[in-house]
């Protein structure tokens, strides 16, 4: 006799509603569009289970809220799961409230950054929520919806919370995955059309269709701002054969020419980073790509093989100008080691990006006359500034409020906007300090003559038109 199995339910993953506007600021023009990779890595593990899985990206789609859920609905699933950043889990609360009010039986799972950082905090808040998925979410994903749907006990899948009457369970973290090769390539075909909708921030783009790809997890820095909540200091890489092949894929079916490595430390596995780069060079494939590092992490030479595997551009935490400010942070850098490694890059043909931060605890005028100061004469192309914002889960999270007036609004948590306030200085005076930064570093005669020089193709005067106008909103104040 053939046995019939029952069909697996279905999950539908949402990004959910959340505009460039309330991303950026006035730099949305500027904004990047990234595919949402953790919902992409999430589809692909279910549906390689054999769990009908969907994605509905309703801030690339520019959904409402009613929009979202009809198109939730539409598609019949058990479990609708979400992924939120901290300004974005009231809009997925949000969400969440409207699902139930169409239909209850639906269970929806919250997972994401925020939630790992404050996952008691958010059962607490979110009644609508479910459950929740804490950490790495891919393992434990297929174990909680396997062990749902075979009416065991909740309570031995690691890695969840759950509720139990009024009691909120929370299960012990699930060990991270040791195999990450083991993983599908993300469900971009569940997407939105890739090269149409998303791209990554106009500066960044050196030819399209360009996108967004994550090839390894964890960070080996100890920052006290950044929320190292899913992965912790655990560094983790798909293998270079991996990479080589998820590049090739899209390359051939979306026709992607340039990617941007979004990993926090793209350069850390050197021997990767090696075999990656000759691979790349051997093979001669038609890609440019992009990258982020930290500080002190390779040489002159490691520079020089990047720019010939079609490397053309790498950005840089530096945070601040003032070295007072960087100990502070535990940023564990110097600054002439910031100017020495953006000197080779700049050597060996790289264009150089620094993010930096106002605002911080312990800031004051002097430091942030420092930073701007040592934007300015040290070899950078691009400049990028952001308000110093304490997320849930970081290092400062729990002491910040001696340090200053922090506004603790989720929604405002952008690093675009102003949420903290150091001791002896006020809103006006950041955001002073914000719109001079900027006319500082971009309105000086070999900055303006470097966009210039760049600009050989209509995709250069595409990317520059955007970058100023966003620039003219920021500097001018207005909208």
């Amino acid at each position: 006799m053939t046995h019939i199995q029952p069909k697996k339910p279905g999950i539908v993953f949402v990004n959910p509603p959340l505009s460039l506007t309330a991303r950026y600021g006035k730099l949305a023009r500027a904004g990047h569009i990234s595919p949402p990779l953790s919902l992409c890595a999430l589809a692909a593990q279910t549906r390689k289970y054999g769990y009908p899985s969907f994605i509905i990206d309703a801030a690339v789609l520019d959904y409402s809220m009613k929009e979202t859920v009809k198109r939730i609905i539409d598609l019949q699933p058990r479990f609708v799961g979400l992924s939120a950043c901290t300004m974005a889990i009231q809009s997925a609360f949000q969400l969440s409230e409207l699902i139930k009010e169409t239909a209850p039986e639906i269970k929806i799972i919250i997972g994401g950054p925020h939630f790992t950082a404050v996952p008691q905090e958010t059962m607490k808040l979110y009644p609508s929520f479910d459950y929740g998925v804490f950490g790495e979410g891919e393992d434990t994903l297929i174990e909680f919806l396997e062990t749902y749907e075979s009416g065991v006990q909740l309570d031995r899948v690691y890695g969840i919370l759950f509720r139990d009457g009024s009691e909120i369970v929370e299960t012990p973290r699930r060990a991270y995955i040791e195999n990450l090769d083991s993983l599908p390539f993300p469900a971009w075909d569940l997407l939105p059309d890739l090269p149409k909708y998303y791209r990554p921030a106009a500066h960044y783009i050196h030819r399209l269709p360009a996108t967004t790809i994550t090839t390894s997890r964890g960070c080996n820095g100890r920052c006290i701002f950044c929320d190292r909540s899913v992965f912790q200091n655990e560094n983790r890489s798909f293998s270079a054969d991996y990479v080589l092949e998820m590049m090739k894929y899209l390359h051939k079916t979306y026709g992607i020419k340039d990617i941007a490595m979004g990993d926090d430390n793209f350069v850390i596995f050197k021997e990767r980073l090696h075999e990656i780069c000759e691979r790349l060079i051997k093979e001669n494939l038609d890609i440019t790509w992009s990258c982020f590092s930290r500080v002190n992490q390779i040489e002159l030479e490691d520079f020089k093989l990047m720019v010939k595997s079609k490397c053309h551009e790498i950005s840089f935490g530096i945070e601040s100008g003032s070295q007072k400010q960087l100990n502070f942070l535990k940023k564990g850098i110097r600054l002439e080691h910031v100017e020495r490694d953006l000197r080779w890059a700049k050597e060996a043909g790289l264009k150089t990006n620094g993010f930096f931060m106002i605002g911080q605890p312990q800031e004051t005028e002097q430091s942030i006359i420092e930073t701007i100061e040592f934007a300015k004469k040290a070899p950078l192309d691009m400049f990028q500034l952001s308000f110093f914002t304490p997320f849930p889960g970081t290092a400062i999270f729990k002491t910040i409020d001696k340090y200053g007036r922090f506004d603790n609004d989720y929604e405002k948590m952008s690093a675009f906007q102003i949420v903290f306030i150091p001791n002896g200085l006020d809103e006006n005076l950041l955001k002073k300090w914000y719109r001079k930064a900027y006319r500082s570093f971009y309105l000086r005669p070999k900055i303006i003559l470097s966009f210039l020089k760049n600009a050989k193709n209509p995709l250069d005067l595409m990317k520059y038109k955007n970058g100023f106008l966003a620039f003219f909103k920021l500097v001018t104040g207005r909208n």
